[in-house]
């Protein structure tokens, strides 16, 4: 009986063993100022445990320093991991370096367990400070031994559970280690000492605008940040983001605003996903539940699409060179995108949409008509009738906002918006929602593919 007994146990400590998978993730740490490298058990549950020979690889961009690292290794007792490999720009992949961690001891490497949805912290690594977009080693897509460079080193990643079997599967959150910049001070977006970490954010990292800062991008300059929130100022002291002539800020994944961008240069969404997202990914333009404000100039080259979560104004040109501009619509929320025109030389416009693109969503186009009695040729770019966007299918409810003047000696008591709306007139008593004048004469025709203007008679 008791072999039988000692059979058991043997066997259930087996499939224990057997269903537990590892999966590895760095982080950076902004309290600590330290990298962690984590170990994350899934399925079973082992105690006593140990890890034995095991291997934990990252890969960092070659702009960081050609060092090793100061690295500290975490309880359990006598755990020993060591920075053993490293790689420096190798020509296999010259933008990047390869680091990789291993365990020394494979005696004392005891922890007290490896239970499910246990996250381990195995060892810590200092850089001096943050760098951006460091992440694990990658088992399938990362270089192997024999290519240019790698110095035939074996970097695979490996955690084998009492000395048994490699549980490695994968990795966690994948996307790179992200520092975050602040921009506390007026000024240049390139100047350093106008971020409290006094440098300047780069294509791996977020950036904060704070309430109240102005920043400038100057003419014919370019940036990149990875995810950008600008902080919402006050009516006497906003926060502005001004944009010179030809200038470019290139956003790689979301933008959380609710202040203007302004001036002659374009706020890019250009999602690389070769590059940048190692995968295809929406980004989004995040506001502060009812605006994201005003843009100058946008252009979108992402695949995958750009996703407006709040009303936002256009007062430039919008491009849309590569994916879907989509206004975001639950129904009980609508979001305008908003076309405006303010005078006679500033009206915002469509840039050609590329084949396979679209704008898809509720949209007001707005045009500015100087207070000049003349006629003016005008189409509709926007469908008046759209489900689930208030829908406005009459000349009265967009030209005239829903407003009529029925006694022409009472024009001031009919104009409610101020600055919104044109009379349209063809009836001395306001017959048909046209707006009454003393003679009756029309002032709008309309033509179909034809040289003829017909008459509109009627608004409703």
């Amino acid at each position: 009986m008791k072999n039988l007994i000692y059979i058991a146990l043997v066997v259930l400590s087996l499939n224990t063993l057997k269903s537990q998978t590892v999966e590895y993730e760095v982080i950076y740490n902004s309290g600590t100022g330290l990298y962690e490298s984590y170990a994350h058990i899934s399925g079973g549950s082992l105690s006593p445990a140990f890890a034995g020979d095991s291997q934990f690889s990252i890969a960092v961009p070659a702009s960081a320093p050609d060092t090793g690292v100061s690295l500290n290794s975490i309880a359990p007792t006598s755990t020993s991991w060591s920075n053993n490999i490293n790689i420096f720009a190798p020509e296999v992949t010259p933008d990047l370096d390869y680091k990789t961690f291993a365990i020394t001891d494979l005696v004392a490497t005891s922890y007290s367990s490896f239970n499910d949805g246990d996250s381990i912290l195995l060892f810590t690594f200092d850089y001096g400070g943050c760098i951006g977009n460091i992440r694990v080693w990658d088992n399938n897509s990362d270089p192997d031994p024999g290519d240019p460079g790698m110095l035939s080193q074996q970097l695979d990643n490996s955690f084998t559970v009492n000395n048994t079997v490699d549980r490695y599967t994968g990795n966690l959150n994948n996307d790179g280690t992200t520092c975050t910049f602040t921009k506390d001070t007026d000024g240049d977006w390139n100047v350093p000492g106008n971020w409290v970490e006094n440098a300047v954010p780069t294509a791996n990292d977020d950036a904060i605008i704070l309430s109240g800062i102005e920043t400038t991008i100057n003419a014919s300059e370019t940036y990149s940040v990875r995810n950008l929130t600008v902080q919402n100022g006050t009516a006497s002291d906003p926060t502005l983001m001004t944009l010179g002539n030809n200038a470019t800020l290139n956003i790689q994944r979301d933008l959380r605003k609710t202040d203007d961008f302004e001036g002659d240069g374009n706020v890019i969404f250009d999602g690389n996903s070769d590059v940048i997202f190692r995968g295809d990914r929406t980004q989004q333009i995040i506001g502060d539940g009812t605006t994201a404000d005003s843009f100058s100039n946008m252009a979108l080259n992402n695949a995958s699409g750009l996703l407006l979560t709040d009303d936002a104004d256009i007062t430039g040109v919008l491009k849309v060179d590569n994916g879907d501009f989509v206004i975001e619509n639950n129904g009980a929320d609508v979001n305008f995108l908003t076309f405006k025109s303010d005078d006679q030389n500033n009206t915002a416009v469509v840039d050609q949409v590329t084949t396979g693109s679209r704008i898809d969503g509720c949209v007001v186009v707005e045009r500015y008509i100087p207070a000049k009695r003349a006629f003016r040729l005008l189409s509709s770019p926007v469908t008046t009738d759209s489900p689930g966007c208030g829908e406005k299918v009459t000349i009265s409810e967009n030209l005239q906002e829903g407003e009529q003047v029925t006694d022409f000696t009472q024009y001031n008591n009919a104009n409610p918006i101020l600055g919104f709306g044109t009379h349209i007139t063809g009836s001395t008593t306001g017959a048909n929602g046209l707006d009454a004048t003393q003679t009756g004469n029309p002032s709008m025709f309309f033509t179909i593919m034809a040289r003829v203007l017909t008459m509109v008679v009627s608004q409703l």
